[in-house]
């Protein structure tokens, strides 16, 4: 019988995590080294990769270069973690449909045709067989590979220093993002730690730019610990160091659907994105300097367009259309607009402190005295207090109902003990759903749960029912993904 796809992940599901290189090294070299067939921007960082990698790919395709990206987890589909995307044609249509560049079924097939060859040889070997994402990333490198990619964003799925992407000699880049506290169990839960394992992906002689300590991290001393080790780190590899800080640029506006902001090197331009968090024009910033930088030093533009390689050309040319078209989904994304008959909603990726402070800051900016109907679903290796406190007892909103379920995970935290756990630092009574109960205007004392997401799904929306509020779904990308699926295919029923 013909190995289906998922048996061929899940099989990887029976490796244990393993922090370290060796099983993907081995995998890597008995599949023939693909990933040394490519340029690559490394990337590493506890928040922001994808929304950087997002713009990214969005100014290297405006570019008209041929641009693999990896990134995880998805959201829905295992094919959006390995995208290719050939020139600024392919970013027009992958603006209108998102699934537009995944890797097809059947090179997916074709692939594990050839890992499994190898993963046969491996079996009985001391290092044992890959992990789901081991299998993952070789995949990625096999098709940017096949795909003769220009240029491969990589992004890593935990840390750095032992993350399986880390098997590049010199990137043409490194970058790592906001740095914060996450999977602490494998990573540690101090900002030396956590920056040790970002720092792994720093090579010699190669650029780095960072995301400003100071604007991820709660506290000054954690934010300057975590700096001293990305600047050690770069010391001992003779690495440029280049730090993106909040002092960098300066916002214009900024509402529910998108923002605009001037980067201070270049005067009053203005660059507009279409994601409104607040972290957004940072990490935006952070992909402007690191492609100006590789046009101007590292790519080979051949016989495209481009002729004039000015800062001001490339702005005009490339960069700003380019980010007017990224988009992230699940990362503070607008959903629907607030209607007489539905207030908007908001989906969000919000799974660790930091990130969760992130979503707060900008609930309370642009949703001021609206009433927030939070549906919440968590993994039980989160930290839960740090999570909800800064979402949950903002006085920059009013915190309407909040309905709690489970992700689809085997990780997942039962949605009862969220709920628990939500009552008790809230002071609200708990019901279970399905309930009759539908007086709104009531809701804020109220935790409301199940343990199947389209029942709570169906039941948040259904509190949404007025211009003045706002329904935001956070927690676990597990969730957000059923969730976002859900609504956007029509299956939810009004009450």
């Amino acid at each position: 019988m013909k190995q289906s796809i998922d048996d061929f992940f899940r099989a990887g599901g029976a490796a244990a995590i393993k922090p370290g290189l060796e099983r993907i090294k081995k995998l890597l070299e008995l599949i023939g080294n693909p990933q040394h067939d490519f340029k690559v921007i490394q990337v590493a960082g506890t928040n922001g990769k994808g929304s950087f990698g997002c713009y990214c790919n969005a100014i290297l395709a405006q570019a008209d270069f041929r641009v693999g990206w990896f990134s995880s987890p998805h959201l829905i589909r295992r094919s959006e973690s390995i995208r290719v995307v050939n020139g600024s044609r392919d970013l027009m249509r992958l603006s209108t449909d998102e699934t537009y560049g995944e890797i097809s079924e059947a090179s997916v097939l074709h692939y594990m045709e050839i890992l499994n060859l190898a993963i046969d040889k491996m079996e009985n070997s001391d290092v044992g067989i890959p992990s789901e994402f081991e299998r993952l990333t070789a995949m990625a490198c096999l098709h940017f590979q096949a795909e003769h990619c220009d240029v491969v964003i990589m992004e890593a799925g935990m840390g750095g220093l032992e993350d399986a992407t880390n098997i590049f000699y010199a990137p043409l880049v490194s970058v790592i993002t906001a740095l914060g506290f996450d999977h602490a169990a494998w990573l540690g839960s101090d900002a030396v730690s956590v920056a040790g394992h970002k720092a792994g992906i720093i090579k010699k002689n190669r650029p780095v730019w960072l995301y400003d300590p100071l604007d991820s991290f709660a506290g000054v001393d954690e934010a300057e610990a975590a700096l001293a080790v990305i600047q050690r780190v770069c010391g001992e590899k003779k690495a440029v160091l280049n730090i993106m800080s909040s002092n960098d640029y300066e916002v214009i506006s900024r509402d529910i659907y998108g923002q605009s902001f001037r980067l201070k090197s270049f005067g009053e331009i203005s660059f507009d994105i279409l994601m409104p968090a607040v972290y957004q024009p940072q990490l935006a910033a952070m992909a402007i300097a690191v492609c100006l930088y590789l046009f101007k030093n590292e790519l080979d533009f051949g016989n495209s367009f481009i002729n004039d390689k000015s800062s001001a050309k490339l702005l005009q040319n490339i960069i700003l259309p380019a980010i007017r078209l990224a988009r992230w989904p699940g990362r503070f994304e607008l959903l629907a607009g607030a209607s007489e008959a539905h207030g908007s909603i908001i989906l969000d990726g919000a799974h660790n402190p930091q990130g969760c402070q992130a979503l707060a800051d900008t609930l309370g900016e642009l949703t001021a005295n609206r009433r927030i109907i939070f549906l919440v679903g968590m993994l039980a290796d989160k930290d839960v207090e740090l999570m909800l406190k800064p979402l949950l007892m903002s006085d920059r909103y009013v915190v309407d109902s909040v309905i709690c379920t489970t992700p689809l995970s085997v990780r997942a935290m039962p949605a009862y003990e969220l709920a628990e756990y939500i009552a008790a630092i809230t002071d609200r009574e708990l019901f279970s759903l399905p309930t009759m109960h539908r007086n709104s205007y009531n809701n804020a004392d109220l935790v409301f749960y199940s343990e199947d997401a389209g029942i709570a799904t169906d039941y948040a929306v259904s509190l949404n029912d007025s211009s003045d509020k706002v329904l935001c779904v956070f927690g676990s990308l597990y969730l957000i993904g059923a969730v976002r699926q859900r609504l956007l295919q029509g299956e939810n029923t009004e009450q």
